[in-house]
C-alpha cells in the first residue's frame, strides 16, 4: 500500500513546511513523520491533542488511528523521562528544562484560567506574561482554575469551595509559596491569614 505521509515529504512542495506557525504542530502539511521522523511512533514521543488527552506514538495506531490525529496536536520528542509526569492527573504541575508550560496546558497555557506560581513567590496568569523563555524552571501552574478567592475570618473554605474544600481539585495557596490541593490539608482551622483559594474554571 502506499504510504500517503512518505509520499507527501519525498515528493510534496516541501516549501511549506516551514511556513507553519510551530515546528512541532501537527498541520494538514506538518505530519507526525514530518516532525519525528522514524520516532513517530516511539513510546519516547509524546502526542498532546488539542482537547488536552495524551498519548505516546505506540498508543496511536491501536487507539486513535495516524489518519485521525487532529490538527493543532502538540508533538513532544525525547520524553523518556516526562512521560508519568506529563500523564499525572495531579492538578497542580512543575515546569522544568524539558518540561514547559506547553507541555501541560497546550494552548491554554497563555489563558487567564491558567495560573503560574514563580519559585519567588510572584503568581501570574497565563495571559499577564509575556516574555515565555524567562519562565524559571520549578514555576508551578495549574490549568483550567478561576479565582482565587481570599480566605478570612468572615469567609470559610467551605463558603467559598462549598462541600469541594476539601477536593484533590480544589487548590490552596498558602502564603509565603506554598501551593496544596485541599485532599492533603488536615487542619483547615489552622490554615494562615491571606490563603488563596483556586477552584476549577468547569
Amino acid at each position: 500500500m502506499a504510504d500517503l505521509q512518505l509520499a507527501e515529504i519525498y515528493y510534496g512542495q516541501r516549501e511549506y513546511y516551514a511556513k507553519t506557525d510551530d515546528a512541532n504542530l501537527i498541520t494538514k502539511i506538518n505530519t507526525a513523520w514530518s516532525i519525528a521522523g522514524e520516532d513517530y511512533d516511539s513510546q519516547t514521543t509524546v502526542y498532546k491533542f488539542p482537547g488536552g488527552q495524551i498519548y505516546t506514538g505506540d498508543q496511536i495506531s491501536d487507539k486513535i488511528g495516524w489518519d485521525r490525529i487532529p490538527a493543532k496536536t502538540v508533538v513532544m520528542l525525547n520524553q523518556e523521562n516526562s512521560i508519568s509526569l506529563i500523564k499525572s492527573d495531579d492538578p497542580i504541575k512543575t515546569i522544568s528544562d524539558r518540561l514547559t508550560a506547553w507541555s501541560f496546558a497546550g494552548q491554554a497555557y497563555n489563558l487567564k484560567t491558567t495560573v503560574y506560581f514563580m519559585p519567588s513567590g510572584q503568581m501570574r496568569v497565563g495571559s499577564m506574561i509575556s516574555d515565555w523563555d524567562d519562565l524559571p524552571a520549578k514555576t508551578k501552574l495549574i490549568v483550567g482554575y478561576r479565582g482565587p478567592f481570599e480566605l478570612h475570618k468572615g469567609r470559610s473554605a467551605y463558603q467559598i469551595a462549598g462541600k469541594k474544600y476539601k477536593d484533590r481539585k480544589t487548590i490552596y495557596y498558602l502564603p509565603p509559596k506554598k501551593l496544596v490541593a485541599g485532599d492533603k490539608i488536615n487542619d483547615f482551622n489552622g490554615l494562615p491569614k491571606g490563603t488563596l483559594i483556586f477552584l476549577p474554571d468547569t
